[in-house]
């Protein structure tokens, strides 16, 4: 399901890749993320969606593939139910991470009071300095709203510990 939601990279067999043990790229989970907020349908992001030339008019414009389900792929009533109603329930779980005065994405509810936000945050310690406990290497968030998904990642190339 994560593949055919957005994610290329080869993915582990542990039950922790669940919660994101396996490497992949900022864009890959910006893409796998989108399905959450829009009706359990995949749409390939791009960078790029339009290019205006000095006067504002459009001068090219870049078409999407049309949106592929992602969670149930039979495309009757009841496929097209199912689908939106894992993507709700995903939703409603990650607005939890903002909405909820214990969520690790919080304070983005002070910036705006208002509005859907959906988001995911992780933070990789993966790296132990001479036997001692692991430290920070990654930080990343990933939000949704009803027209946008976007991804931070914060970190080093080389995976060196972030510090506090």
């Amino acid at each position: 399901m994560a593949h055919d939601a957005g994610i290329n990279s080869t993915l582990q067999s542990y039950l922790v890749t669940a919660i994101g043990a396996s490497e992949v790229t900022v864009l890959e989970m910006a893409s796998a993320f989108i399905p959450f907020v829009n009706g359990g349908y995949k749409v390939q992001p791009t960078m790029i969606r339009m290019i205006n030339d000095a006067s504002g008019q459009q001068a090219m414009k870049f078409d999407n593939p049309a949106p592929v389900p992602v969670f149930v792929k039979t495309l009757n009533e009841e496929g097209i139910k199912e689908n939106a109603r894992i993507a709700e329930n995903m939703k409603e779980l990650l607005q939890g991470v903002v909405d909820q005065p214990t969520g690790t994405a919080h304070a983005l509810r002070k910036a705006f009071p208002e509005g859907d936000i959906a988001c995911k945050t992780g933070t990789a310690t993966n790296k132990r300095v001479k036997g001692g406990p692991a430290v920070p290497t990654d930080n990343w968030i990933i939000c949704l709203t009803p027209k946008y998904s976007f991804a931070v990642w914060f970190g080093l190339h080389d995976k060196q510990d972030l510090g506090n």
